[in-house]
């Protein structure tokens, strides 16, 4: 195949469409599957049964875990981790080293903001964004066109409603619950449910 790199190494099990490109030193394991028009930066790597849909960009030295599911039109960028069960859906961004953890589910149209970490069995709702640097712990709830901004600390098991905006540097502890359309001022540290618990992390 004239758009597989020589260096690439693909299982004999692999599926891979022949409109798909494949770059230098690429690893694609068995079972994998990468649909139309997809292309796989040098580097990559494309864990056993995982499967990559059409038009597709996997970057450089990115990987896509044990039947991670990455869904049409996403962007999993350089250096970025999609951990084993987790689901991408469709025009989904994962940005430069950010990771999405294992069984987590990021739907379609969301950001997950260069070096950010979704941890295990988060939900990420429909065109929500997790800003740079920030951390949403295992088995948070992220509404749909929610706003997480930068250095922010989603707590394990959170939840954070449909358009809420969370600022800057902020913290919503674990088990908190944010209704839909809160709003979470820069440093503030939200606790409890409804997310009445509220003081600045500077005090």
């Amino acid at each position: 195949m004239d758009n597989v790199h020589p260096t690439a190494l693909i299982h004999g099990s692999a599926e891979v469409d022949p409109t798909a490109t494949v770059g230098a030193a690429a690893m694609i394991g068995h079972g994998a599957r990468l649909g139309p028009h997809t292309r796989i930066g040098s580097g990559a790597v494309i864990r056993p049964e995982a499967c990559v849909g059409e038009h597709v960009r996997i970057g450089r030295e990115a990987e896509v875990g044990e039947r991670a599911v990455v869904g049409p039109e996403a962007d999993v960028r350089t250096q970025a981790r999609v951990r084993e069960h987790a689901r991408l859906g469709a025009q989904v961004i994962v940005g430069n080293r950010a990771h999405v953890g294992p069984g987590s589910r990021i739907e379609d149209g969301a950001i997950v903001a260069s070096r950010a970490g979704i941890w295990n069995g988060v939900v990420v709702g429909r065109r929500a964004t997790i800003g740079p640097r920030s951390v949403v712990q295992s088995d948070a709830v992220i509404g749909p066109h929610a706003r997480i901004g930068v250095l922010v600390r989603v707590e394990a098991g959170a939840v954070v409603g449909e358009q809420a905006r969370i600022g800057r540097k902020a913290v919503i502890r674990s088990g908190a619950y944010l209704t839909a359309g809160a709003i979470v001022r820069d440093h503030e540290v939200v606790a409890g449910a409804p997310g009445h618990e509220r003081h600045n992390a500077h005090r």
